[in-house]
């Protein structure tokens, strides 16, 4: 395999796959890393094997993923999957394994396009089996056609919520409970949104008819519940969903949860780039240009890894990286230009709707108030209480934190746990999240093991350097 590369893209979802096609469509050598077997991402996951029942339950927004895969594999890209990058540098090399050993690539550009994820919320009994994240199940379902045992219970605030819930309907699952943590206030900050919104009509019809199936199929929809937990021993059995100080019960073998989606930053983290604050959403995002540049010339951000806007906006953000990409190494010409200004009206067009569903599902405020038996990181098992108790101490900057109760210190590098750190101390300290700065991020990004990475076949660093220059 050839070590060096005019771009190298890390991840196959919407961003990633329209970027690289792009790419490789004007003349470009593209290396295409992806985790997962088959390109789609999670929006598209399995979209090239699908089921034709699965395909009849997740309808034509997922069909249009396999538009996307066939143009990526018939482009000309080199297409990897099973493929883990675990380190990018700043002058475009990137560490990555693939059948058990890992090798180093250069790229003149890098475009990270590894997309989103839900938000890890911790609350009583969330380490229990038969407690998972809502999207999640979504994505058993495309890759083995896997439902969850019913009865199941729903838990939290978003669209996804409504979506699953569709899904599970439509393939006979018992959701006998749905409880929506949304704020009731939330419709007041969405209203300064509503006018640009109107103009998807198509967009919110959609969703209305989305919550109307739902509370019409659902065996009890409850609105406004302040927080819920999972009751069980060795599985979950309950759920118990609290509003107005009222606890509700319900049986449940599944508890499905969503409270939002949030960018993956791992690897901007992991390069020390800047990020900024979302105040509506409440998570970081790195510091990139309308085209996904960042202050590295090497390293782009494509897709909802820059900031959550969907699959189609996705797909569209990696076109426009793509056509950026070419105007640097000098391809594209006249058409570049053309095909940038075509996209950005279509990508505008996409977003009209977006600070309105934004707003109006804005995360509740006590997302951080979880009692203090509840483990927040679940790798070194620390607890709330562990946290608050640094706090007290004088401990008010999350890497202090970090070093002294190793929270964010395990296989996922706070994958799971950082926001919720954050969002604790924020509580803890008075100050605002924006105040406290993400946890670091350290190679190697991925887990591999030490016998792996001591055989790793690396790159000259004078090579290295002077292919990037």
């Amino acid at each position: 395999m050839k070590t060096k590369w005019e771009v190298i893209v890390v991840g196959a979802g919407p961003a990633g796959m329209a970027c690289a096609a792009s790419c490789a469509e004007q003349g470009m050598g593209v290396l295409v890393l992806d985790e997962q077997p088959s390109p789609g991402g999670q929006i598209y996951r399995n979209i090239e094997r699908q089921r034709d029942k699965v395909l009849a339950v997740l309808g034509q927004e997922y069909l249009r993923g396999a538009g996307l895969a066939t143009r990526l594999r018939i482009s000309g890209a080199e297409y990897k999957p099973l493929s883990k990058a675990w380190k990018v540098e700043s002058n475009g090399r990137v560490c990555f394994s693939e059948n058990g050993s890992s090798r180093e690539v250069q790229g003149k550009r890098v475009v990270l396009a590894i997309g989103a994820m839900e938000r890890p919320v911790p609350f009583s009994g969330w380490t229990l089996p038969g407690v998972a994240e809502a999207g999640g199940v979504d994505a058993f379902l495309k890759s083995d056609g896997l439902v969850p045992q019913g009865p199941v219970a729903i838990a939290g605030s978003g669209p996804i919520m409504l979506l699953v819930a569709g899904h599970l309907n439509k393939l006979g699952v018992e959701v006998n409970s749905f409880f929506d943590t949304t704020p009731s206030l939330s419709v007041l900050s969405a209203l300064p949104h509503l006018l640009p919104a109107l103009r998807r009509v198509d967009y919110l019809a959609k969703g209305v008819a989305m919550l109307m199936e739902t509370r019409k199929s659902v065996g009890q929809y409850k609105r406004g519940v302040s927080h819920y937990e999972a009751v069980g021993a060795e599985h979950v059995t309950a759920v118990v969903a609290h509003k107005h100080g009222k606890a509700t019960t319900v049986p449940a073998s599944t508890l499905l949860v969503h409270e939002g989606i949030i960018p993956r930053t791992e690897f901007t983290r992991q390069l020390r780039l800047a990020h900024k604050w979302d105040g509506v959403q409440r998570y970081w995002y790195p510091d990139i240009d309308e085209d996904g540049r960042t202050s590295l010339p090497a390293i782009f951000v494509a897709g909802d890894s820059g900031f959550v806007h969907g699959g189609v906006a996705a797909e569209l953000k990696g076109e426009i990286t793509a056509l950026a990409i070419a105007a640097e190494l000098g391809k594209g010409g006249a058409f570049n230009e053309k095909r940038q200004k075509s996209l950005r009206k279509q990508l505008a067009h996409e977003l009209l709707t977006r600070s309105f569903v934004d707003a109006m599902y804005s995360p509740r405020p006590n997302l951080s108030a979880v009692d203090d038996h509840v483990t927040v990181c679940r790798c070194e098992e620390v607890t709330a209480k562990t946290i608050r108790a640094l706090v007290s101490s004088g401990q008010t900057a999350p890497e202090q934190v970090k070093a002294v109760s190793r929270c964010g210190m395990g296989p996922c590098q706070g994958r799971m746990c950082s926001s919720s750190l954050i969002e604790i101390m924020a509580s803890e300290t008075g100050k605002n999240a924006q105040d406290l700065p993400p946890l670091n991020v350290r190679p190697p990004v991925r887990n591999i093991g030490l016998g792996e990475l001591a055989n790793a076949t690396l790159l000259p660093h004078n090579a290295a350097q002077k292919s990037s220059s």
